[in-house]
């Protein structure tokens, strides 16, 4: 443990403790400020003191401040997720340039660690572009990464870079396994395995009996700073997550488990070689009754992202590379079965590559006919997800251009002959009524602004001159009407007006789309007739809005997800079709080869 990890701020019982390492190069005078949704965000907390976050008397890298649940607005909390700003070095952000967000269930009188791997400054240009710049990230150090050869630069006496200098041998992946309500961190840990176990502890090795009920919490009392591990001694054997009566609340994992005690609590971490992952990967992502063919596209997908978080290792303070939900992989949701196993099996170490590199293979539910391309994410380069193209999958193979009103209403009005349009989410319909929306509108405006302020834009009443965010809640009134601004040529929503008393919203992503859409709607009928009630989000941003003479508007959509990269039921009704896995990645994304891990020496991922 270096000593910027040692706590240097003392607790205090009426208070949230945040302890963060901050990035080599930011300096002792700065000025940095924590935001997020609990505290309206990046420009209600700037300039305020009581979000300034203090220095560490004794440490150049720690910082520290002292929140208090009283302060809290909009009945948030820290597990509505945070993120911290520099006066002079921007918004933090992900060591890959995204959108950084951090989320825990903290409590008054505990201590949480923190650390921000780069600020928004990294990733400018610099003035002499030959100068190497470091400053602003940080690289961790974990233990059966794979990597065969690491140089470590030092910052200070500390190691502060890692260049790897050889290829990976990528065999196992680590698996954060989220708790019920989807944080980090467990209150308590109950475990039992089928077979007899092993339990490690430190230097101690004991055996547990088959089922056998394992309390973590009572050995790590014993042992601060170690790590509990349960690794069955039979092949087939498998761990379950218990509750305290030793009933099993989760399917078998297989490989080891360990337990780490923390501030807060627990966290649990699965440990397996990758391809036995993915067998629960797969049947958890995609039914297993779907086709054979269809099932390796996603072996293939999931396996390529996968290999791609191996490298990038987002979890490594919590000891793990992903976790087990929606913001990496679903994993063990659904049991293993035969045909997902078949179809790992029989796409063995292949992975997706795109100029060299492998690639995200990002996939969906079901398409509206048309998948898009990484402008519906209005990223600041397209042309790095140049394999994200527009597909059609209609029968008919007609290229259409939806980026017209008039045409895509057309289009999405009539029935198609297509790969999924068998499916109910093929088509969808809905009525939104901006009536009592406005202050629900305006909370959902001001997170996802706050998380990524390009994306949701104010302004004046003339739609040109920026509105001062802070005031805009107030300043602007009610929502009076919306309309789409841009759309994609294949028919998403690029870009929504939000027109109010005395301003306009611009909004775009799909993400935020859907959001803002959803919350004004309160069912939606599929194609088959049935119905949806209580959304939250849209299903997709493939859809008109057209006002009514009574003021709602009708939204008239189709598919299901993003609509980016491969449609699942597109992809199963290719292979009911007669094509195979390699041909269907073929037709979802542009340009890719199916490459081999073994065979990859010098690969990197995009």
């Amino acid at each position: 443990m270096f000593d910027h990890e040692l706590p240097q701020f003392e607790l205090r019982s009426d208070a949230i403790l945040l302890e963060v390492i901050m990035p080599q190069g930011t300096g002792a005078d700065e000025i940095i400020y924590i935001a997020g949704d609990f505290n309206g965000g990046q420009d209600a907390a700037s300039g305020d003191l009581k979000w300034q976050m203090e220095k560490a008397a004794n440490n150049d890298v720690k910082w520290g401040i002292y929140l208090y649940p009283e302060d809290f607005v909009n009945g948030k909390t820290l597990a509505d997720g945070f993120y911290f700003v520099s006066k002079t070095q921007g918004i933090e952000r992900t060591l890959q340039n995204g959108d950084a967000l951090h989320q825990i269930s903290a409590k008054v009188g505990t201590r949480t660690d923190i650390t921000v791997t780069r600020w928004n400054a990294y990733f400018e240009e610099p003035e002499d572009p030959s100068e190497v710049i470091h400053d602003g990230y940080a690289v961790f150090v974990m233990d059966n990464t794979g990597w065969d050869a690491l140089t470590l630069y030092a910052w200070g006496k500390e190691v502060c870079v890692i260049l790897i200098l050889q290829p990976a041998d990528i065999k196992n992946i680590r698996v954060l396994l989220l708790s019920d309500d989807g944080t980090n961190i467990r209150s308590d840990v109950y475990l039992k395995c089928s077979t007899n176990a092993d339990i490690t502890c430190g230097d101690e090795t004991k055996s547990a009996g088959s089922e056998e009920l394992l309390h973590p919490a009572d050995t790590l009392t014993m042992a601060p700073g170690k790590t509990f591990i349960v690794k069955p001694e039979s092949e087939d054997g498998k761990i379950y997550l218990c509750n305290g009566n030793g009933t099993a609340v989760s399917n078998g994992y297989a490989g080891t488990i360990e337990v780490r005690s923390t501030e807060n609590g627990y966290t649990v971490v699965n440990e397996l070689p990758l391809e036995e992952y993915l067998h629960a990967v797969v049947p958890s992502e995609m039914p297993s009754s779907f086709s054979p063919e269809a099932l390796k596209t996603q072996a293939v997908c999931a396996r390529s992202y996968a290999y791609m978080q191996l490298m990038r290792a987002d979890l490594a303070a919590y000891g793990a590379h992903i976790n087990d939900s929606t913001s990496y992989q679903v994993y063990n949701k659904v049991e293993k079965t035969k045909e997902s196993v078949a179809a790992v099996d029989a796409t063995c170490g292949q992975v997706l590559t795109w100029n060299g590199k492998v690639v995200e293979a990002y996939y969906f539910s079901t398409s509206m006919g048309y998948t898009d391309t990484a402008k519906i994410w209005n990223v600041d380069d397209p042309s790095s997800y140049g394999y994200l193209k527009k597909a059609c999958l209609n029968q008919a193979d007609a290229d259409i251009d939806l980026s017209d009103e008039t045409a895509f209403s057309k289009y999405i009005k009539s029935s198609a002959d297509g790969y999924d349009s068998d499916i109910r989410y093929y088509r969808w319909f809905a009525t939104a009524d901006l009536s009592d929306k406005t202050e629900t509108v305006n909370e959902i405006l001001a997170a996802r602004h706050s998380i990524s302020p390009k994306n949701v834009l104010y302004y004046e009443s003339d739609g040109t001159t920026e509105m001062d965010v802070a005031a805009a809640g107030e300043k602007m009134g009610a929502i009076t009407g919306m309309s789409v601004e841009a759309r994609s040529s294949s028919g998403s929503i690029l870009t929504l007006d939000l027109t109010y008393e005395c301003g306009i919203v611009k909004i775009k992503t799909e993400y935020n789309i859907r959001k803002i859409l959803g919350c004004m709607v309160k069912k939606i009928v599929y194609a088959d007739a049935t119905e949806s009630e209580n959304i939250t989000m849209l299903p997709s941003a493939f859809s008109t809005v057209e006002k009514q003479e009574d003021g709602t508007y009708l939204l008239s959509g189709g598919g299901y997800g993003h609509g980016l990269g491969m449609s699942q039921n597109g992809a199963n009704g290719m292979a009911k079709a007669g094509m195979g896995y390699q041909d269907i990645l073929n037709y979802f994304y542009q340009d890719i080869t199916v490459e081999t891990i073994g065979e990859m020496e010098g690969k990197e991922t995009l």
